[in-house]
C-alpha cells in the first residue's frame, strides 16, 4: 500500500496489484495489518492515516492474525472439528 502524491495533490494509493510506474513522490507505506480496510473503501472515500513505529505495525499485525486464528478455530468448533488451524 505505497502512498504517492501526483501534481494534482490528490494522493494515489497503490495495492500489491497496481504498477510500479508512476513516478510522484512516495510519502507513506500502509502497514499489512490495515491493507484490508484499505481495499474495502470505496473509490473516492476520505481516508485519515497516522504514523506508526515499526513495532506497533508488527503489533497490529500480530493481532490481525490472532484475531483470524480465533475466529476459525470458533467456526471449526460450531461445525463440530476439533482441530485447529
Amino acid at each position: 500500500g505505497t502512498v504517492q502524491v501526483p501534481p494534482s495533490g490528490q494522493p494515489i494509493i497503490q495495492l500489491a496489484d497496481a504498477n510500479t510506474c508512476g513516478g510522484y513522490p512516495k510519502i507513506a507505506t500502509v502497514i499489512e495489518a490495515d491493507l484490508w480496510r484499505l481495499a474495502q473503501a470505496p473509490v473516492g472515500a476520505r481516508l485519515r492515516f497516522s504514523a506508526v513505529s515499526i513495532e506497533a505495525s508488527t503489533e497490529a499485525l500480530r493481532a490481525n492474525r490472532q484475531q483470524s486464528h480465533d475466529f476459525i478455530a470458533a467456526r471449526n468448533l460450531m461445525a463440530g472439528e476439533q482441530r485447529t488451524p
